[in-house]
C-alpha cells in the first residue's frame, strides 16, 4: 500500500445529529446507507439518523459479519450499483465502514472487482463521497484512505487517496452501550496502530503528533473504558481511536498488524486481541 503525499481533505462533526446540515452542505443527494445491523441499533445512531434519512434513503445494505469479506463487499457492488446514490452512509464499526468504502470504490469502475482487488487503478473512476459514522472506537477506518476485505481467508487490503471518506462524524455517545470484551479489543486496535505509526519507518513530526497524543489518551482510558466506562472514558476513546487513525493513513501499519490478520481468519481471534498479542514480542 501507499500512503498520500497529502491527505484527502476530510470535513470532521462531533455530533450525529448535525448529519442533516452536513447532507445539505455536501448537496449529497440520495443516500446508501451502510450499517452495522446491530451497532447500528443498539448505539442509538438509528434512532438519531432514521429521521434525517427518511426522505433521503436510496439504499440500505446491513453488515452482520465481525470482518470485512469478499462475498458481502460484492453484494453491496451489486447493490450500489442498482442504487445509484449520491453519497453513501456508513455506520458502525471497521467492517462496516470498509466495506461501504470499498464497495462505493469497486462499484463506480468498469473493470471487474476481482481484477481491481488485484491490481486497483492508478487513476480510479470518481466515486460518490463516503460519510463515515463509527459506532466503536478502535478501526480508526474513518480517517484512512485504504479498506481490508478477507477472500478464502486470505487478507487484502486495497489503498488509494479517493477511499478516505469525505466527512466523519465521531461522535462518543455512540459507543456508550458498548460491551466490555469490543470496547477492549477495539481500543486494543487503536493502542497497536498508534504504538505502530510511532516506530513506523514511514513517521513523520506530522504522523507523530496524532499518534502520540492516540497513545496518551488510549493508554490511559481503556481499563476504565472496559471496568467502569464514564462519557469522559468513552470520549477518550473514541478520540484516541479516531488520532490513530490519522496516524496510520500517514505510516500504515506494520508487523503486528500484518500478523494479526492470519490469527484472527485462522484461528478466530479478534483482531484488536490477535494485534496486542505481538505487540510486546515485536517491541
Amino acid at each position: 500500500m501507499t500512503s498520500p503525499k497529502t491527505p484527502t481533505p476530510q470535513k470532521l462533526l462531533t455530533d450525529c445529529h448535525d448529519l442533516g446540515g452536513l447532507l445539505q452542505d455536501m448537496n449529497a443527494g440520495p443516500i446508501f446507507l451502510v450499517a452495522d445491523s446491530i451497532g447500528y441499533e443498539s448505539s442509538g445512531a438509528s434512532t438519531i439518523l432514521d429521521p434525517i434519512l427518511r426522505d433521503r434513503l436510496a439504499g440500505r445494505f446491513d453488515i452482520n459479519e465481525p470482518n470485512p469479506q469478499w462475498p458481502g463487499v460484492l453484494d453491496c457492488v451489486g447493490a450500489f450499483q442498482n442504487a445509484k446514490p449520491g453519497a453513501v452512509l456508513a455506520v458502525g464499526g471497521g467492517t462496516a465502514m470498509d466495506v461501504a468504502k470499498l464497495a462505493n470504490w469497486l462499484a463506480a469502475q468498469s473493470a471487474e472487482p476481482e481484477s481491481i482487488l488485484e491490481n486497483p487503478p492508478e487513476q480510479p473512476a470518481p466515486t460518490p463521497p463516503v460519510i463515515a459514522i463509527p459506532t466503536t472506537a478502535g478501526s480508526g477506518s474513518e480517517a484512512t484512505h485504504f479498506a481490508v476485505v478477507y477472500r478464502d481467508g486470505e487478507k487484502h487490503s486495497v489503498a488509494h487517496a479517493s477511499l478516505r471518506p469525505a466527512a466523519a462524524i465521531v461522535d462518543p455517545a455512540l459507543t456508550a452501550s458498548l460491551p466490555p470484551d469490543i470496547t477492549a479489543h477495539s481500543g486494543l486496535d487503536a493502542i497497536g496502530q498508534a504504538i505502530e505509526s510511532i516506530w513506523s519507518i514511514h513517521a513523520t513530526k506530522d504522523s507523530m503528533a496524532p499518534a502520540q497524543a492516540a497513545l496518551a489518551l488510549t493508554w490511559k482510558n481503556l481499563e476504565a473504558a472496559v471496568h467502569e466506562p464514564t462519557p469522559a472514558a468513552r470520549s477518550a476513546m473514541a478520540w484516541g481511536a479516531h488520532l490513530a487513525g490519522q496516524a496510520i493513513n500517514l505510516t500504515q501499519t506494520t508487523a503486528p498488524h500484518a500478523l494479526s490478520y492470519t490469527l484472527t481468519s485462522v484461528f478466530g481471534i479478534p483482531h484488536g486481541a490477535a494485534v496486542a498479542l505481538t505487540l510486546g514480542p515485536v517491541l
